[in-house]
């Protein structure tokens, strides 16, 4: 369930980040104009803290780490919204740069690590595709719901061109974005604090 929240969030933050910038106006941004790398960039950095933290810090615990990344996750939320509001916009790329950092960090520790905590060297495989099932679910739920609110950059006209749509430079009809990720944020990490003593034993 950690995992099917981790998919909502990243394919949140994958799939819609740069079109709710674009829509709040900040489309030209350094993060937003070089998505790719920023992206690979979070990727990389995000498994290599999660990696870090989880050996060096909670002794090869991946609750704790999840949580961590969890709390980062709903702090980057939740700030977006009074940037909005008080237009203090040129900060909310590299916010939602941070947020793909954590949430990448997340999955990368669940479905890479954890899952050979869980099914050990012969049920691994499995592991991974329950847990990878999950991130999936999520990703579905987020497309459901982000495409069924969310404004379309294009409409289509009666003579079967398109135009922009006016509606998509509306910032207030983008701020269901970072509102949907704060509860599911919030699962997450109630969801992780109950496994943060959780560690795999050897077998005896």
């Amino acid at each position: 369930m950690i995992e099917l929240c981790s998919g909502f969030l990243r394919q949140a933050i994958l799939q819609w980040g740069r079109d709710f910038s674009s829509g709040v106006g900040l489309g030209n941004s350094f993060v937003i104009e070089n998505w790719g790398v920023v992206s690979c960039i979070a990727g990389i950095t995000g498994g290599m803290f999660a990696g870090a933290i989880s050996d060096h810090l909670f002794q090869s615990r991946r609750g704790p780490v999840a949580a961590v990344l969890y709390v980062l996750m709903l702090v980057g939320a939740i700030a977006i919204i009074p940037l909005i509001l008080l237009s203090s916009t040129t900060m909310i790329p590299w916010v939602i740069a941070f947020m793909s950092m954590a949430i990448i960090g997340v999955h990368g520790m669940l479905s890479g690590t954890a899952s050979a905590d869980f099914g050990g060297r012969k049920n691994t495989g499995t592991a991974v595709g329950i847990i990878d099932g999950f991130v999936y679910a999520g990703s579905m739920v987020q497309s459901f719901l982000y495409g069924a609110y969310l404004p379309e950059k294009l409409i289509i006209c009666a003579d079967t061109t398109t135009r922009s749509n006016p509606e998509s430079k509306n910032v207030d009809n983008w701020m269901i974005w970072p509102y949907a990720m704060i509860p599911i944020a919030l699962i997450g990490l109630v969801l992780s604090l109950r496994v943060w003593n959780a560690r795999a034993h050897p077998k005896s």
